[in-house]
């Protein structure tokens, strides 16, 4: 493949788009299964999850002169692994959110990868290289070279402006779980200020008093937070939430919970 060529690019780029548009289609559908409902899956509004496209695109670049199964597979899992490891790095430090964990998969790395999922990317690896990747590239070759360049520059156009609005959008929203998340320890430490006035009572009163107590203050002064800071959550904001329900994070972790608590309550509501 000539990388010096601008055509080759314009290839790529759409074969990205392409594979990442099928991992959508995989995630959601696997998502909606388990959960008995419809999930829009991924980071981004599109219907696209880059790090499949990324992953594919790879496979396609690294191991398309491999002609047997199993070298593609063994490859295929250590490429995807370190991709999947990596993006889950940088997602947590861009944002100081994990926004998937395995961490109740055995064989897992820190929560980032697991071994199931390194043997799935493996099998995706042969079938792209073996089935998918010819009849995508007889696909994408059928475009002349200014058909194929308008394609690519409307797709990067779309891409990159999905990107940037969501990134704006989910740190806007981690800066509102932060503060969400300062009340609640606010809140909690005058809570526990109020437990050490009452210790004049006998244990059994006092330990039922208290706990009733923190819980009522807790929830009534957070709840105002609540409503104040996260009332108005976009479609886009709770699509996230809802996208990814292994979302956590050590500096905001009590907030992603109370927030996503509160939305399930509006849901049943709705539903009644």
């Amino acid at each position: 493949m000539d990388f010096l060529n601008l055509h080759t690019y314009g290839y790529l780029f759409v074969w990205f788009i392409i594979y990442s548009f099928f991992g959508w289609v995989y995630e959601s559908f696997w998502a909606s299964f388990n959960e008995r409902q419809w999930v829009n899956r991924g980071f981004l509004s599109g219907p696209v999850i880059p790090i499949y496209g990324f992953g594919a695109v790879s496979f396609v670049l690294l191991l398309s002169d491999i002609s047997n199964p199993v070298y593609i597979f063994i490859l295929g899992m250590v490429i995807a692994s370190i991709l999947e490891y990596f993006t889950s790095w940088a997602m947590e430090k861009l944002f100081h959110a994990r926004w998937w964990d395995y961490n109740h998969y055995p064989f897992n790395l820190n929560g980032r990868i697991c071994l199931y999922g390194a043997l799935l990317f493996g099998i995706f690896a042969v079938v792209i290289i073996k089935v998918v990747q010819p009849y995508v590239a007889e696909f994408t070759s059928s475009f002349s070279a200014y058909s194929l360049y308008i394609l690519s520059v409307i797709l990067m156009i779309l891409f990159l402006t999905d990107t940037i609005l969501t990134v704006r959008k989910v740190l806007h929203l981690k800066e509102r779980m932060q503060e969400l998340q300062k009340a609640i320890t606010i809140y909690r430490n005058q809570a526990e200020e109020r437990i050490a006035e009452y210790k004049k009572y006998r244990h059994e009163q006092r330990q039922q008093l208290l706990l009733n107590m923190k819980a009522e203050f807790e929830d009534s002064k957070i709840y105002a937070v609540l409503k104040e800071k996260f009332g108005d959550l976009d479609s886009h904001e709770k699509r996230l939430l809802k996208a990814f329900p292994n979302l956590r994070s050590q500096e905001f972790d009590d907030a992603v919970i109370r927030i996503k608590n509160k939305l399930q309550e509006y849901k049943s509501r709705r539903e009644k």
